[in-house]
């Protein structure tokens, strides 16, 4: 994308006011969209961004640009004004590039060799897959996307990596009607892979996924309100875990104190037989990559083992300020925004329970199939989630479907309160927001039983 001389140059430049760091992140990416609604393809898409960011550190000073010019003066013009800034002190540092690494991620079809007319039949599948699922399908949304992201990433201290990533994701939104009564559905899938993701069988198993819980919850009762053993199934994914724990141990929120598990490493947390793990190495999943956007090799983080705290994710600027090494977690959405301490694809290790071992310890509880939007506080650990699919346990019987449950609770606490965890495992891919970036990812969790858990209800007590 750039020589080595040329780069080693640009780094050089973006120094020679002071500094201690500098880094170079050239991008191009690549976008296939289309957007099936109302019984028609409404948009097909594609997009491509190219451009490039330069970053100064000093101390504890960050100075960051970007630029859609590419061109050398382009990029060396953005290394001299950023430089600029900076406060002036001594820089000494010889810059020589280590040769250079490439990582690709292996596809079986890119976008270049997609037809229009072909994609347009698979969101036309996906339709009539959902409609023919029952009549009371009133309208169906699907989307079919691909990214191809092609980035450079260079630094002051040596590193010369090159990576180029494929995703590709699928959802369904289907809505259903039933004496004015409206219910909806929600389906994803989403994989480092290319084109190929998109099979007949794949994207009408999304429709119909979708669709089967739209129609499910307008037969719902009303969920009641109170206290109760709640029974998440693997198949829900790590969302909640995602939210209410993982935030929390992302070191930038820690460092400004405004995360519940700030100075606790070493301390328990969590049940013996609880494991929290951040692997942004795992193989196709959504938020898997081989170095994250600072060039750090990505890694196997295992952030709480065993119940006792270890650590938490880092970017290099956190990782420096807390004396530990980068975890490979520095991500940003694009060349736009400066990298920051995101998750990847965050875990829970499975246990040795089966779903019958949990329900025979509920008398009556909740059980959870597939989570919804939540909202959680890092400092305090509070959260509440709603839930898209859910069936009553009575007796350690899986009973009646219930729609309009949420739970509301402290993640924290809800670690503490884990009984059980089962001996399978569920991902769930997904967007995650943080200060304004969106960046995929991926959940995970097995089957887990929590003890106790505030179930809110839209079911009118009963005098």
């Amino acid at each position: 994308m750039l020589n080595k001389n040329l780069i080693e140059e640009i780094l050089d430049i973006a120094l020679r006011h002071g500094g201690e760091f500098s880094e170079i992140f050239l991008e191009n990416s690549h976008s296939l969209y289309f957007y099936w609604d109302d019984r028609k393809a409404e948009e097909v898409t594609y997009g491509e961004d190219i451009g490039a960011s330069i970053r100064i550190i000093q101390g504890d000073k960050v100075y960051y640009g970007y630029t859609t010019d590419i061109s050398e003066l382009g990029l060396k013009k953005l290394a001299h004004d950023l430089s600029e800034v900076v406060i002036k002190g001594e820089n000494n540092k010889k810059i020589i590039l280590e040769d250079k690494k490439e990582f690709i991620t292996k596809t079986l079809k890119d976008y270049k060799s997609v037809k229009v007319g072909e994609s347009i039949d698979l969101l036309k599948i996906m339709d009539e897959s959902s409609r023919n699922y029952s009549p009371r399908i009133v309208q169906f949304t699907s989307v079919i996307r691909n990214h191809t992201q092609e980035i450079l990433i260079a630094n002051s201290d040596g590193d010369f990596v090159e990576e180029k990533r494929v995703r590709s994701v699928v959802y369904g939104f289907a809505v259903g009607e039933k004496d004015g009564l409206i219910q909806t559905g929600y389906e994803i899938v989403g994989a480092t892979l290319g084109w190929e993701l998109f099979t007949e069988d794949l994207v009408k198993n999304v429709a119909l996924e979708a669709s089967r819980r739209a129609i499910l919850m307008l037969e719902a009762e009303e969920a009641p309100a109170g206290i109760m053993p709640v029974i998440i199934s693997s198949q829900a994914g790590g969302v909640l875990i995602h939210e209410a724990v993982g935030h929390g141990l992302e070191a930038d929120l820690v460092e400004k104190g405004v995360s519940v598990y700030k100075g606790k490493i070493g301390e328990k947390v969590a049940p013996n037989y609880v494991t929290l793990v951040d692997a942004g190495v795992l193989e196709e999943k959504y938020g898997s990559s081989y170095v994250d956007d600072e060039g750090v090799k990505t890694n196997y983080n295992v952030l709480i083992d065993r119940g006792i705290l270890k650590g938490y994710m880092h970017s290099r600027i956190t990782a420096k300020k807390f004396g530990v090494a980068p975890t490979g977690n520095g991500r940003r959405q694009s060349f736009r925004y400066p990298p920051i301490p995101r998750m990847t694809n965050t875990f829970i290790l499975p246990g040795n329970s089966k779903l019958e071992d949990m329900l025979d310890k509920v008398e009556k509880g909740l059980y959870v199939v597939k989570m919804g939007g939540g909202q959680v506080d890092t400092v305090s650990g509070d959260f509440v989630f709603g839930i898209e699919e859910g069936y009553m346990i009575e007796s350690g019987k899986i009973k009646n479907p219930v729609r309009g449950a949420t739970l509301i609770g402290n993640g924290p606490k809800i670690l503490e309160k884990i009984e059980l965890i089962g001996d399978d495992i569920g991902f769930t891919p997904g967007t995650c927001g943080k200060d304004g970036q969106g960046i995929p990812v991926t959940d995970g969790m097995p089957t887990i039983l929590i003890s106790e858990i505030t179930v809110g209800g839209t079911k009118k007590r009963e005098d």
